[in-house]
């Protein structure tokens, strides 16, 4: 099914904005239409070169687009937020005696900090877009 431009622009646009709310213009991010099996967005960072992929799943992607923007603009939040936490979860990156305990702790943590940290900043962003048009 053939994605419309005006969907395109939605996500390079709120990505931008996105990554300007949190801080995160150091970053060069990208978007990329796949099919996913177990999730709505991934990201993939490479720190070295501070280079982002955003993979979208887009099936679900046009099912939102008709049903939900604002759980995309959730979403793109999310991914991006991974960009600050992934780091922070390193200090359970070491190998010990019950590594797969250690992963499930990792992942978790990772996670709920994400999402509190994609909350915040969705927040911001949707207040500073009203701010700008003037609707505050």
């Amino acid at each position: 099914m053939k994605i419309p431009s005006t969907l395109k622009q939605f996500i390079k646009t709120h990505i931008n904005g996105l990554r300007k709310c949190m801080r995160l213009t150091h970053f060069k991010v990208d978007a990329e239409l796949v099919d996913l099996k177990d999730a709505t967005m991934q990201i993939e960072v490479d720190y070295r070169y501070l280079d982002c992929q955003i993979l979208i799943d887009r099936m679900r992607l046009l099912e939102l687009w008709r049903t939900d923007k604002e759980e995309i603009l959730a979403c793109l939040a999310h991914e991006l937020s991974h960009i600050v936490t992934m780091e922070m979860s390193d200090p359970f990156s070491y190998k010990g005696t019950n590594d797969v305990i250690m992963s499930k702790t990792k992942t978790h943590f990772e996670e709920r900090v994400t999402e509190h940290f994609s909350r915040i900043a969705l927040r911001l962003y949707i207040l500073e877009n009203k701010l700008m048009k003037g609707e505050l």
